[in-house]
């Protein structure tokens, strides 16, 4: 599919849908950074839900925020450690990452997509939820 002559709202519903197949297992995704996945850099940076929350540095005990660097993602009670990432969009910006999440001494794999809408925010869909949040630094 040609991203680039299609509406952005097409494009969004194309990466959701890409979203539910790639979470089933039904694409193949490419290892990135060598022998160890890392975070794309568009992704870097503090994140949260609520666009309020994003002033200054963020609020650093939302149960929303995220905090992305090159080697994984920390959420309230979470950390996600990137195993694979694959590009899937250029317009929209999204990547599949499939990760370790770690929660409450457990850990389990993790796929979602994360797409970027070029206006500040991040939507994340994964095969429960989707959630959009905003960029705070």
């Amino acid at each position: 599919m040609n991203f680039n002559r299609i509406s952005t709202a097409h494009a969004w519903v194309a990466v959701c849908s890409f979203a539910a197949m790639f979470i089933a297992g039904g694409c193949a995704i490419a290892q990135t950074g060598g022998s160890r996945a890392m975070i794309p850099a568009e992704l870097i940076g503090v994140w949260d839900i609520a666009a309020s929350a994003c002033t200054g540095q963020g609020n650093p005990d939302s149960d929303t925020r995220l905090v992305i660097t090159r080697m994984g993602i920390d959420n309230y009670e979470q950390r996600f450690k990137p195993i694979k990432a694959a590009n899937v969009s250029d317009a929209p910006r999204a990547w599949n990452i499939h990760s370790t999440l770690t929660f409450d001494g457990e850990s389990s794999g993790y796929r979602a997509i994360y797409a970027l809408d070029g206006g500040g925010r991040l939507t994340i869909v994964d095969e429960h939820r989707t959630e959009t949040y905003s960029r705070c630094k």
